[in-house]
């Protein structure tokens, strides 16, 4: 897993033109994630080798007993809130 500082510019730029965009992504892309589907334990697994700079917590578990993770990082005055509802 590959750590991008450079990510965190995107948090504090609001207007980046498409193309900046696109090169900052191709930069900080975690290759480990592809494909269309992403199972729960790669999940569980790839939130568990984060760096220290992201802060993690288990904020509770589904009806599957799977947990269910919150991953924060940053401390600007800008909040970005991310939602993924995944089903399998």
């Amino acid at each position: 897993m590959k750590s991008c500082k450079k990510s965190i510019f995107v948090v504090q730029r609001i207007h980046m033109e498409l193309p900046e965009l696109l090169q900052l992504f191709s930069q900080c892309r975690e290759e480990s994630i592809s494909g269309r589907y992403i199972s729960p334990d790669f999940i569980t697994d790839f939130v568990s080798q984060l760096s220290l700079d992201f802060t993690i917590d288990t904020l509770g578990h589904s009806v599957e007993n799977r947990p269910i993770h919150s991953v924060v990082f940053g401390t600007g005055k800008v909040k970005i809130f991310m939602l993924s509802l995944i089903h399998i």
